[in-house]
């Protein structure tokens, strides 16, 4: 599956390998996803890990009702965007950030690369949340990379082992483990979007001598609220507080506008076409050459991302590039002769997402940006 996503905006197609950046056995932590205490925080008394067997194939896990308890991010969390990848995470409040990279080294086809870790901790150095980083140039696939990096943690016969659950976070599908290839018990979900692979981790059962800081219904709103950026990496886009929301009664997906534009719904009643079943216009009454149109097909299951901008849009097909939307691989386009108009398309679960924009560039950078799809 093709990770790299390029610019700007998109044609979404569910898609996701599950993986992230772990880390090799060394003599005093992994070189991967658990957290590295910080030289300025106290540590508590190191403890020695159980040697458990190196990691041999095994089958891939089986499809379960995701882990924990479906929930809510409350009211009272902080909500942290990557100034760099553009994903948003929600912790709890009053927590320390702090960021580290390690350096890991090349491993058959996977080149040597800088693997981002953020720790979200509590004053005394007791973390809580963390998440890594690791871009994958090579696109390898998410259960070859764990098993080629970090290890994978759950093998028959290990002790302890553990049943590896498919999870979905940010619309993709995760894997999260209950052990690391040590056999210490950890809290992780790896996945992978945008040609990055990531491992979300919360600290329900202990970590680096500390206790438990969350419960499983607090991790699992951490994973529930995660979601990736709707602008490309490398770019920024704000939204601006005077901005009007529009939320769609029928599909659940949302995003603001500017405050001179009217959200209008023009879809056509009994509509069974399976093309534009929702038509949204977006656009200013005083000058009615700006806004942006929203309309929402049925997804053609025989034909790729592009092969459907190609059949059902005027898209130029020098113009077609990939990009990443709220974690979904995604097409962006130049719809007319006049190559003025930008056309985004959007694979999201069902439904493709044909979006029109005549707005200054910096007015649909932040529509993107506010963008959210629906999850299942």
């Amino acid at each position: 599956m093709n990770l790299t996503m390029r610019a700007l905006i998109a044609v979404v197609a569910t898609a996701a390998i599950v993986g992230l950046a772990g880390a090799y056995i060394g003599a005093a932590a992994l070189q991967g996803d658990e957290p590295s205490p910080a030289a300025d925080t106290p540590s508590p008394a190191a403890t020695t890990p159980a040697a458990t067997p190196s990691p041999t194939a095994t089958p891939a896990p089986a499809a379960t009702t995701p882990a924990g308890t479906t929930a809510s991010v409350t009211s009272d969390w902080k909500e942290y965007t990557d100034a760099e990848l553009g994903f948003t995470i929600f912790t709890p409040d009053g927590l320390v950030r702090t960021e580290s990279v390690i350096q890991l080294t090349e491993i058959g086809e996977i080149p040597a690369i800088e693997r981002r870790q953020i720790i979200f901790k509590r004053d005394d150095g007791q973390p809580v949340v963390w998440v890594s980083m690791t871009p994958n140039p090579a696109g390898v696939p998410l259960e070859e990379w764990i098993r080629t990096v970090p290890g994978w943690p759950c093998e028959p016969g290990a002790s302890p082992t553990c049943d590896p659950e498919l999870v979905t976070i940010a619309g993709v599908e995760g894997i999260r483990f209950s052990i690391n290839v040590l056999g210490e018990p950890i809290a992780r979900v790896y996945f992978a979007g945008g040609g990055t692979i990531y491992s979300l981790g919360g600290n329900v059962l202990g970590a680096l001598g500390y206790g438990a800081a969350l419960d499983e219904v607090e991790f699992q709103a951490i994973i529930d609220g995660f979601r990736f950026g709707s602008t490309p990496a490398g770019t920024t886009a704000s939204v601006p507080s005077d901005w009007k929301a529009y939320t769609d009664p029928v599909l659940g997906f949302s995003l603001r506008f500017p405050p001179d534009l009217t959200a209008k719904d023009l879809t056509t009643p009994g509509n069974t076409s399976g093309l534009s079943e929702r038509v949204i216009d977006i656009r200013s009454e005083a000058d009615p050459s700006r806004g942006v149109s929203i309309s929402v097909s049925s997804i053609d299951a025989d034909l790729t991302p592009e092969e459907w901008a190609l059949k059902y849009t005027a898209c130029l097909p020098d113009t077609i590039e990939e990009t990443v939307v709220e974690g979904y691989p995604a097409v962006s386009c130049i719809a007319n002769a006049l190559r003025a108009h930008p056309s985004l398309i959007i694979h999201s679960l069902d439904k493709v997402y044909l979006i029109g924009w005549r707005l200054a560039p910096e007015e649909s950078d932040g529509m993107l940006a506010s963008l959210r799809l629906p999850r299942k």
